[in-house]
């Protein structure tokens, strides 16, 4: 699947004209219905436009998804994880790959833990050190 961005402008009367030859190159016809498919927040009661995109189909956003290739790389975080481990469920993560571990971690903040910083330095080893192995990172950053 790829992903195709344009911009165009509402006009004075609070309307969008999507220009003929791209309406053309998706294969919709003059008297075709459409289907306007946007994300919003995900709350309940809330279908305010909140990311101010939206997706034109001829036939629904469920028969466009459909079509795709199944993505066997997406998963989600269940929220009772992330609030175990005091993340924000808005918060942007990090993952790590380490041999036999993948550590799942808030974007902005990898710290280790006070405890484990202590054990690390009694075994002789720099903990920042340690944590630079995990984020990837470099040591002068």
């Amino acid at each position: 699947m790829k992903i195709i961005e344009l911009t165009c402008t509402v006009d004075k009367q609070g309307g969008l004209k999507i220009p003929a030859h791209i309406l053309r190159e998706m294969g919709i016809t003059s008297g075709d219905s459409v289907r306007l498919a946007y994300l919003s927040s995900g709350a309940a009661c809330d279908s305010r436009n909140t990311y101010r995109k939206f997706m034109v189909t001829p036939s629904g956003i469920t028969a466009a998804l459909d079509e795709c290739e199944p993505d066997t790389g997406e998963f989600s975080i269940p929220a009772e994880l992330l609030e175990a481990a005091h993340i924000p469920p808005d918060s942007d993560i990090t993952i790590t790959c380490v041999d036999g571990a993948i550590i799942i971690g808030e974007a902005e903040l990898f710290a280790i833990p006070n405890e484990l910083s202590e054990l690390i330095a009694d075994l002789g080893i720099d903990p920042e050190n340690v944590r630079v192995s995990f984020t990837g990172g470099d040591e002068d950053e």
